[in-house]
């Protein structure tokens, strides 16, 4: 059990690190105001992925959006394969963790990731509409 909590641990360690370094290293970015206006008009991204955990996601997410914690993507990569040339909108709520999974799913050959810009905390600051479990 240890053991399995200090590989866990030093996975997020990683991945928050990793994930700070690869958010500004994005190949592509979206702001808040256009993802929420392409919701609006029916013109949603193929997938928007968030990968906070599960409870964050139950308080709120964006519409539409698919849960995969950050911890949890390699293991349901295979649910994401049908996404590989197709538009995917990642976010989590700072910043780090998506960044992560962006770089995680491009060196895998996802093409067209793109991540959210200010993530959750801006999306819910700028009055963007959310969906609860």
């Amino acid at each position: 059990m240890f053991i399995s909590t200090v590989k866990r641990s030093t996975f997020v360690v990683f991945a928050l690190v990793f994930g700070i370094c690869t958010t500004t290293l994005a190949a592509d970015s979206i702001k808040g105001s256009e993802l929420a206006a392409r919701i609006k008009n029916g013109e949603t991204p193929s997938l928007i992925l968030d990968v906070r955990t599960r409870e964050e996601f139950a308080q709120s997410h964006i519409p539409g959006a698919v849960n995969i914690p950050v911890m949890d993507l390699m293991s349901r990569g295979t649910q994401l394969k049908p996404y590989k040339e197709k538009e995917i909108v990642v976010y989590c709520e700072v910043g780090p963790r998506a960044g992560f999974a962006e770089y995680m799913l491009l060196q895998n050959g996802f093409t067209l990731v793109r991540n959210l810009e200010g993530h959750m905390q801006q999306w819910l600051a700028d009055g963007h509409p959310v969906e609860k479990q």
